[in-house]
């Protein structure tokens, strides 16, 4: 939220409410919003960014020096959602992950966390966190399909959960049928 007080009207030859003077607002060099408060709320800024705004203060067609820059810089926050673990490998009992990077907001990611649900139960285990950027899940039944999901971790929390993964383990071979006669 940025805020500022109206400048000193008085000793100019014609009358001039403070209603009738603009305000530019610029974010970084570029013109953000022109209006006539006093105030203005920045949205959809980055965390852990660098911003500088500055005010240009007009009447009408008339347009004043602009303000020195003000300097200023995001907070840091939780990490964005991680993109959707991707399936390399399966075994009849083991089902392997990876995943790429995540947007960390300006705050190390700490650890990765991977939940895992059996079909459609909607029952979730955590069956790995730690640093790495993939993983085995082991002893798991044949020919069963299960969902995973992934966060990331830092200081500030934990993120949203990725987009599921559904995937299957291997089926198991028909038995040995018996010799032919």
């Amino acid at each position: 939220t940025l805020n500022w007080v109206c400048p000193e009207l008085n000793g100019h030859s014609e009358e001039i409410s403070a209603g009738e003077i603009q305000y530019e607002v610029f974010l970084n060099g570029n013109l953000h919003t022109t209006l006539t408060a006093t105030q203005c709320i920045l949205h959809n800024l980055k965390p852990a960014h660098d911003y500088n705004v500055s005010l240009v203060c007009c009447y009408g067609s008339i347009r004043g020096e602009p303000t020195p820059s003000l300097e200023f810089r995001t907070l840091s926050s939780i990490p964005d959602a991680p993109q959707q673990p991707r399936l390399f490998g399966k075994t009849k009992t083991s089902l392997n992950y990876k995943w790429g990077t995540v947007k960390d907001n300006g705050c190390r990611v700490k650890e990765f966390v991977l939940e895992l649900s059996l079909g459609n139960s909607g029952v979730w285990e955590e069956v790995y966190h730690g640093r790495s950027k993939q993983h085995q899940i082991n002893k798991l039944q044949a020919n069963t399909t299960y969902r995973v999901r992934l966060s990331a971790v830092n200081d500030h929390g934990r993120s949203p959960y990725s987009q599921e993964t559904i995937s299957s383990t291997a089926g198991v071979a028909p038995p040995q049928p018996a010799p032919p006669m």
